[in-house]
C-alpha cells in the first residue's frame, strides 16, 4: 500500500498464492482477485484479509457498485458474479447471483 503524499510504502498486503489480476476500492476496503481464482477483501486499516472467496477461473475484472452494496467479479471463463457488500460477514463467501457470458468478463 503506497502513500502518494509522502511517496512511501505504508505496508505490504499479502494473501494470494498467485498474481493479482484485478483490484477494486470501496472506501477503506480493497478487493483483489487472483489468477488462481481467489477473491480477497482487505480492510487497509488492519492486517489480514476480512473475507476470502474462491472462484473456478482467473479473476480478470472487479468493480464495486457506486453504493458499495454489491461487488461484481468477472472471470476468464466468462462468469460474472455479484457479491454482497459485506465480505467479512459470516456466510458471505458465495455470490448472490451468477451470469454466464460467452467471453472473459473484464
Amino acid at each position: 500500500l503506497w502513500d502518494v503524499e509522502c511517496s512511501c510504502k505504508l505496508r505490504s498486503i499479502s494473501g494470494h498464492l498467485s498474481q493479482v489480476g484485478a483490484l477494486a476500492w470501496n472506501q477503506h476496503l480493497l478487493s483483489s482477485g487472483s489468477l488462481l481464482g481467489s477473491l480477497h477483501h482487505h480492510d487497509v486499516r488492519v492486517g489480514p484479509p476480512v473475507g476470502v472467496a474462491r472462484l473456478q477461473k482467473c479473476v480478470c475484472g472487479l468493480e464495486w457498485s457506486p453504493s458499495g452494496q454489491r461487488l461484481a467479479s468477472g472471470t476468464t471463463d466468462g462468469l460474472l458474479c455479484i457479491w454482497p457488500g459485506d465480505p467479512g460477514a459470516a456466510g458471505r463467501n458465495k455470490p448472490t447471483s451468477t451470469i454466464p457470458h460467452p467471453t472473459a468478463v473484464k
